[in-house]
C-alpha cells in the first residue's frame, strides 16, 4: 500500500505527540519536518534546538528550519516533497497560500481551543483565565487569517475547578494527536464536512504579558483563582510582599462571598493557613515562591518568613 506523504510543521513540545503518532503510523510517511530556527533560551542564553527538531532528528527524519516562508525558493523547496498532507501544530508561522495549495489532499492546523473562541497564541491560558469549564482541540483549514479557517473536527475535554495550565496543556497535546489522525482518516474516506466559523462568536487569546501575571486583589477570589491556575506552572502569578516579589502557584477559594478586610490584606498567617482578603471572598495561598528561592508550601514559607496580620500583598504595577 502506498503511504500518504506528510509534511509536519511544529516547534514546541505541544507538537511532539502529533509527530510521534505520524511517525508510528504505517499509513503515513513523514517526508519533511519543519520547525522554527534554533533560538537562544534559558539563563545562559544558549542556542537551543526546538523540541520538534530534537524528536525529528532522533527519528531520522528530514528537518527544515527557514526563518520565513515568503521567499519563492523556500516555497519551492517545501513543495518539492510533494505532500499529500501539510499539518501544523504550534508552528509559529503563517503559511502562504502557495504552500497551503500545494497539499494534494489537505493542509490543516491543530489549535488548542474550541474555535471560534480563543484564536491566537495563548488559548489554553486565556480559557482558564475566563473560568471556562470546557476546552478542546480544533482541526481547521489554514487561510490567511489567523485561526480563521473552516472547522474540520473538534474534540472537547472538561477543565477541573482547580486544574492548572500545565495539566490542561498536557492533556490537550495528547488529544491533538488523536484529532489529527481522525481528521486525516476522514479526508481519506471522503467524510470531511467543513463548517465555517461563526464570526459573531470569535474571541481572541493574545500572548501572555507581564501585566497578566500581576495579581490585583481588587477582584473576586474566584477570578483570581482562575488567573493563578492559568499561570501555573509557568510563568507564574506575581504579588509583592513588603517590597519583595512573591510568586503564587496554588490557591484555594475560601468564603467565596465573604468581605473580610481590605483587598490584599493578610487576615490569617499561621500553620493552619495563609489567607488573603479579596474584593469578594478569601484566597488561601497554598504554594508560593519567594524571589530567588524554590516553590514551597505556605507553612514552610511562614516558618522562615513570619507575616503580621494586616500586611498587604500589593499589585506593584497598579501602584506605579
Amino acid at each position: 500500500m502506498k503511504k500518504h506523504r506528510v509534511i509536519f510543521m511544529g516547534t514546541p513540545d505541544f507538537a511532539l505527540p502529533c509527530l510521534e503518532a505520524l511517525a508510528a503510523d504505517p499509513e503515513y510517511e513523514v517526508v519533511l519536518v519543519m520547525s522554527q530556527p534554533d533560538r537562544q533560551s534559558g539563563r545562559g542564553l544558549r542556542v537551543q534546538a526546538p523540541p520538534v527538531k530534537k524528536l525529528a532528528e532522533s527519528l531520522g527524519l528530514k528537518m527544515f528550519q527557514p526563518e520565513s516562508l515568503l521567499e519563492a525558493e523556500i516555497q519551492e523547496e517545501v513543495l518539492s516533497y510533494q505532500p499529500d498532507f501539510i499539518i501544523t501544530a504550534a508552528y509559529g508561522l503563517l503559511l502562504p497560500q502557495e504552500i497551503i495549495q500545494g497539499a494534494k489532499i489537505a493542509a490543516f492546523n491543530l489549535h488548542a481551543s474550541l474555535l471560534p473562541k480563543y484564536r491566537g497564541s495563548a488559548p489554553i491560558q486565556r480559557a482558564i483565565f475566563a473560568g471556562e469549564k470546557k476546552t478542546g482541540i480544533t482541526s481547521m483549514f489554514m487561510i490567511d487569517e489567523l485561526d480563521g479557517g473552516d472547522i474540520l473536527l473538534q474534540e472537547r475535554i472538561e477543565i477541573g475547578e482547580y486544574e492548572d495550565y500545565g495539566s490542561v496543556y498536557a492533556r490537550l497535546k495528547e488529544l491533538a494527536a488523536r484529532v489529527m489522525l481522525q481528521t486525516m482518516e476522514a479526508f481519506i474516506q471522503g467524510k470531511i464536512r467543513p463548517q465555517a466559523q461563526d464570526e459573531k462568536m470569535v474571541t481572541y487569546a493574545p500572548h501572555i504579558e507581564r501585566t497578566d501575571q500581576e495579581i490585583d486583589f481588587n477582584h473576586r477570589a474566584e477570578e483570581l483563582k482562575d488567573q493563578i491556575r492559568g499561570l501555573s506552572p509557568m510563568p507564574g502569578a506575581i504579588v509583592h510582599l513588603e517590597g519583595k516579589l512573591l510568586k503564587i502557584w496554588q490557591v484555594r477559594v475560601i468564603d467565596e462571598n465573604a468581605k473580610k478586610g481590605i483587598p490584599g490584606e493578610i487576615i490569617k498567617a499561621d500553620q493552619d493557613g495563609l489567607h488573603v482578603a479579596c474584593a469578594q471572598g478569601v484566597l488561601a495561598l497554598e504554594k508560593v515562591q519567594p524571589a530567588g528561592k524554590r516553590a514551597m508550601d505556605y507553612d514552610v514559607f511562614l516558618r522562615g518568613n513570619p507575616i503580621a496580620l494586616g500586611t498587604l500583598l500589593t499589585n506593584k504595577l497598579k501602584e506605579n
